[in-house]
């Protein structure tokens, strides 16, 4: 397994809702600029559990955002870590720290090799799956993630 590295980073509490700005809906992916983080996320539902990914601006460079969160999951506290494994498609899977609060969340420097990897497969690939040890947390369908993530990239770089 990949490990994506993260350095000393405090994940940020999600938005409160309905402070999101609405930016582009690109099929069922919606991507909108979420002022509290001074970024853009692309976010899908898939049932009761959401996925988003996208930046936080806060920290002075930019940091990649992948959020996984289902009410039905017990909750982790705040700051609390979590080993979870995300793989895309038939790629090796990559070992993620994630840290608990609003669901389980990952954030890493957004120019980080791997971080650069980590999209790409995102953005290429058609399913990926989500686990915690050999429990399957997930299994979606990434249709239309590549115009989403492009999309949010975009998002990201209109001045505010």
């Amino acid at each position: 397994m990949r490990r994506l590295a993260l350095a000393a980073l405090i994940a940020l509490a999600a938005p409160a809702a309905g402070a999101e700005e609405l930016y582009a809906q690109r099929g069922q992916w919606t991507i909108s600029w979420f002022p509290e983080t001074m970024g853009c996320r692309a976010v899908r539902d898939y049932g009761t559990t959401r996925f988003s990914i996208g930046f936080d601006g806060t920290q002075g460079e930019p940091l990649l955002k992948v959020n996984l969160s289902d009410p039905a999951w017990e909750a982790l506290p705040e700051g609390a870590r979590k080993d979870i494994a995300a793989q895309f498609g038939v790629r090796e899977p990559w070992e993620l720290s994630m840290t608990g609060g609003a669901g389980l969340t990952l954030t890493a420097p957004a120019r980080a090799q791997l971080a650069g990897v980590f999209i790409d497969e995102f953005k290429a690939e058609m399913v990926m799956v989500w686990s915690e040890g050999e429990t399957e947390l997930g299994r979606f369908t990434l249709d239309g993630s590549r115009v989403a993530f492009d999309t949010m990239s975009a998002c990201q770089q209109v001045p505010r």
